[in-house]
């Protein structure tokens, strides 16, 4: 939310290993089937790359409470596949002119109470709920859920240590020197600290974040790359895949690979954008923004995306299962953070958790909520192809926004 704004061995192919297809001295080559794209790629050198020093420590604010959440519910097991993606009965479709005020451009939404114990949708309303949008910071939820499922399994811990260094910054307010798993998770979430979500995302892997999306059977739902690597593409500054001048066509095929040659192309771009600095990101993602080669259609093309009735569904089961009783609060903690006020507020609700995103032309507001008699509900809300262009003046629609979200819900749980 800013002014722009899966398995372990996936996760090595992206992030460490060397590909099938570019091992040995040739350039790996991308299929045929995408023309537009070079027809070849350096395969990623196995030398030890030169590393930045850490940056220097800043002063932040103090961690968010203690995890003091009491869980209602015992947290359900990893489920096989997401069990609330059926069409909700008596589904309630919204005419395209059912809006908030003020809002222009295109609108998705999605909510749905659920059953608390097999997630099965009871009723919905919806607006353009099959529509694909960029998910913005939204997809931070998927990050915090994947790291920790990884502390339940023992990858990590949340006391591990990960340091930000120049080639690892993306754009904007960013942690400096190092810091807890912990501190950058409740960044990432309550700050949107954009360096912070590629750090985690890193650490847990791109790949396995999108193969415990794919075991969910969550396949509308695509994380493939960090806030740096996404806005590198669209400001052209990886240009051996994605180059200026050929920028649609480029993105439109790369949307259109097979996922294991999505996996391969998104590999070479997480590693060429190490050496982009964020200040010249910056810069250019404004040429390029106000530039001729700007399509909206190129976020979702390159960005994380999903649609508004998968994600809400998505949002519901990362809320109730799939992590150990003490992950879940933690879960349910931080995500209690990702808005500096509660749009489902006490005493008709007992809990609200979700988050936001922005960015040029977009807003997305996703969330999860308990009422206080133990009813069970999540929502998403995706707006695209705004008339309002900055982040930051987009970002001013949210209270609104959340009003028209929540008189949504309410009508439908009344029902």
């Amino acid at each position: 939310m800013r002014r722009f704004s899966a398995s372990l061995r996936l996760a090595a192919l992206l992030m460490l290993g060397t590909l099938t297809q570019a091992r040995g001295t040739q350039p790996a080559t991308l299929p045929n089937a995408i023309p537009a794209l070079p027809a070849s790629m350096t395969p990623v050198s196995t030398e030890p790359r030169a590393v930045a020093p850490p940056l220097p420590e800043v002063s932040f604010e103090p961690p968010v409470a203690p995890f003091t959440d009491q869980l209602t519910f015992t947290p359900l097991p990893v489920p096989t596949t997401l069990p609330c993606a059926a069409d909700a009965p008596g589904t309630l479709a919204l005419p395209s002119s059912a809006r908030p005020a003020g809002v222009t451009g295109r609108l998705g939404f999605y909510a749905a109470e659920y059953d608390p114990v097999t997630l099965a949708p009871l009723r919905a309303v919806s607006l353009d709920p099959g529509g694909v949008y960029p998910l913005a910071s939204a997809f931070k939820t998927t990050v915090l859920h994947s790291l920790l499922r990884g502390v339940d399994d023992g990858r990590f811990r949340l006391s591990d240590l990960q340091t930000t260094t120049e080639a690892a910054r993306s754009i904007e307010s960013y942690s400096r020197g190092t810091n807890t798993l912990l501190t950058l998770a409740q960044r990432m979430i309550r700050r949107s600290e954009n360096t912070a979500a590629d750090l985690l995302a890193l650490r847990v892997g791109l790949g396995r974040i999108q193969a415990d999306l794919d075991a969910l059977g969550a396949d509308q739902t695509r994380v493939q790359f960090t806030t740096k690597a996404w806005w590198s593409v669209q400001a052209g500054l990886v240009p051996a895949v994605f180059p200026k001048g050929n920028l649609f066509a480029s993105a439109q095929r790369f949307s259109e690979l097979p996922a294991a040659d999505r996996l391969t192309v998104a590999r070479q771009v997480l590693d060429t954008v190490k050496g982009v600095q964020a200040g010249i990101l910056e810069k250019q993602l404004d040429v390029y923004f106000h530039g001729p080669e700007y399509d909206p259609d190129i976020e979702l093309f390159v960005q994380n995306t999903s649609t508004p009735q998968e994600y809400a569904c998505l949002n519901a089961t990362l809320f109730r299962g799939g992590l150990s009783p003490a992950s879940s609060k933690v879960f349910r903690t931080l995500m209690a953070t990702g808005l500096d006020h509660s749009p489902f507020p006490a005493p008709q609700f007992r809990y609200w958790g979700g988050k936001p995103g922005s960015g040029w032309r977009l807003l997305t507001l996703t969330g999860y909520a308990e009422t206080a008699s133990g009813r069970v509900l999540a929502y998403a809300y995706f707006n695209d192809r705004s008339d309002v262009q900055d982040a930051g003046a987009i970002e001013r629609q949210i209270l609104t926004a959340d009003a028209w979200i929540r008189a949504q819900v309410q009508a439908m749980l009344a029902r």
